[in-house]
């Protein structure tokens, strides 16, 4: 096997920046908020040059001590980022820092998934598939479709069932993918302020259960938080208001059972779930 390029790097950094951009364009964010998401994207591993060769470049399996050593990566590439600045910093540091967590909370750093900015999943699906379609000192490039296998065998516990979805069709069609300049764009209205979009009224329903059936149940104020991190908020309105009750169950939600604790007013508030086969 020959060594991991600086070459090789940068053009797996564009194919994982450019599916990242689509799958973003896909989830309906705006697209200005798609394009930081793509430009963020590419410094994903810029930890990776703080790696030492041998670890980086190692023909077979990491030892434990070797991969305690590449885990470092992201916070490194985090911090070598640190200088960036404005909402693509902001997103480019997260992004590296995780875009190794898992869904389930088993990635590199045990990171509460609900914790992590919503377009970093985005990235991280896109980085495990072209790693596995591209050679490594490690290992040779992957067919595709074993690549897509893999990645439906991770379904619910590297990545969100949901995710995983939506990001089978962009595999299957990678190669093109990563070549096009443009992509289509959804035509809906939207007003944008600071990269970041107000949804109409339909939009926002949609948004609200889409986000349910990813998430699973979930309060109204986490619902507030989850579309905040997609791009659906203004940067500069950070007390936004958290769906009605009216708003929620119009997008097809219903109340689940349980109660979740308010961790500011310390009461007991109604956590919300999809009501399945319902589109708003």
């Amino acid at each position: 096997m020959k060594q991991y390029s600086y070459m090789e790097q940068q053009n797996e950094e564009r194919q994982v920046a450019r599916l990242s951009e689509i799958m973003a364009l896909k989830h309906n964010l705006c697209p200005t908020f798609a394009k930081h998401i793509r430009a963020a994207a590419l410094l994903h591993d810029m930890g990776k040059f703080k790696i030492p060769g041998k670890v980086l470049n190692k023909p077979g399996k990491l030892n434990k001590r070797e991969f305690d050593v590449m885990k470092t990566h992201t916070f490194l590439g985090a911090a070598l980022l640190s200088s960036i600045q404005g909402e693509i910093g902001v997103m480019a540091r997260a992004i590296a820092l995780y875009h190794h967590e898992w869904h389930n909370g088993q990635g590199y750093w045990r990171k509460n998934p609900f914790e992590i900015p919503g377009y970093v999943p985005f990235v991280a699906i896109s980085d495990v598939f072209i790693a596995l379609v591209s050679e490594r000192p490690y290992k040779s490039a992957w067919p595709v479709e074993k690549a897509i296998e893999y990645i439906c065998e991770q379904a619910g516990t590297q990545f969100s069932p949901a995710l995983v979805r939506m990001f089978i069709p962009l595999a299957r069609k990678h190669n093109e993918t990563v070549k096009e300049d443009n992509v289509d764009i959804p035509k809906e209205t939207r007003r944008e302020s600071y990269g970041a979009v107000l949804p109409t009224v339909k939009q926002r329903q949609s948004l609200i259960l889409a986000i349910l059936k990813e998430r699973g149940p979930m309060t109204a104020q986490e619902v507030a938080c989850e579309l905040y991190k997609r791009g659906y908020t203004p940067s500069n309105e950070r007390n936004f208001a958290a769906p009605r009750i009216t708003e929620l169950r119009e997008a097809g939600a219903v109340e689940a059972t349980g109660k979740k604790m308010c961790s500011t007013s310390g009461r007991s508030v109604t956590v919300w779930a999809a009501c399945e086969g319902k589109t708003p």
